[in-house]
């Protein structure tokens, strides 16, 4: 009987203790913790510490808080006097809200950075192809980054997803000016002779730029 007693006690504890942690949420300060009750989001946890769900019915998902850097693909852009470039950037990006990240982006950031990298493109393209060279070269302050920056405002809210810059690499970034007639016909021999303007930032995440003309 008391071998018996004992087992009990043994299976009830154990059946306690599946119960408990079945329905402890742990949060870390760098995530969101998204309760889920038959598939849709009841909850979402931002506040680091231990929380609780309904087990076997309730279970949880995490989605990345803190700051995220993405590179975006070189993309070639033209000038209002029709002047080519390359343009090189990365983002600095955060979930601004999970629950429209997970209902739109299914919660995956390959497909945020898709969506951030069509944005950026498209931002860029709008603002370069309405400045001169001239222009571009006056506003090597820092400006153009803001505008970019600026151009594409909250047009990511709707997925939750928030971009808090869009500066320039600091690696060299070699921008050929040739109109799109001389792209489509000058050898490659003859472009290789045209000057270039090479367009670096002087200090990370610094809005400083610096433009000069290499030699020939």
């Amino acid at each position: 009987m008391k071998k018996a007693g004992k087992a009990t006690v043994m299976l009830l504890l154990a059946l306690v203790l599946v119960v408990l942690g079945s329905s402890m949420v742990v949060t870390y300060p760098n995530e969101y913790k998204l309760i889920r009750q038959f598939g849709e989001i009841v909850r979402v946890v931002d506040v680091p510490g231990v929380s609780f769900k309904i087990p076997f019915i309730q279970t949880s998902a995490s989605l990345p808080k803190e700051l995220q850097i993405y590179d975006i693909p070189r993309s070639d852009v033209i000038t209002k006097d029709k002047k080519s470039m390359i343009a090189d950037a990365f983002v600095l990006w955060r979930i601004s809200d999970p629950t429209l990240f997970t209902r739109h982006l299914n919660g995956q950031v390959a497909q945020a950075q898709s969506r951030i990298s069509a944005s950026v493109f498209s931002s860029m393209k709008s603002v370069i192809s309405n400045m001169d060279q001239a222009e571009i070269i006056e506003n090597r302050n820092g400006k153009l980054a803001l505008d970019i920056h600026g151009h594409i405002g909250n047009s990511l809210d709707g997925y939750g997803i928030q971009v808090l810059a869009c500066p320039c690499r600091r690696r060299l970034i070699c921008m050929r000016f040739l109109t799109s007639i001389m792209r489509n016909t000058v050898s490659a021999a003859m472009v290789s002779t045209v000057p270039a303007i090479c367009l670096y930032l002087a200090r990370p995440l610094s809005s400083a730029v610096l433009i000069r003309k290499m030699p020939r």
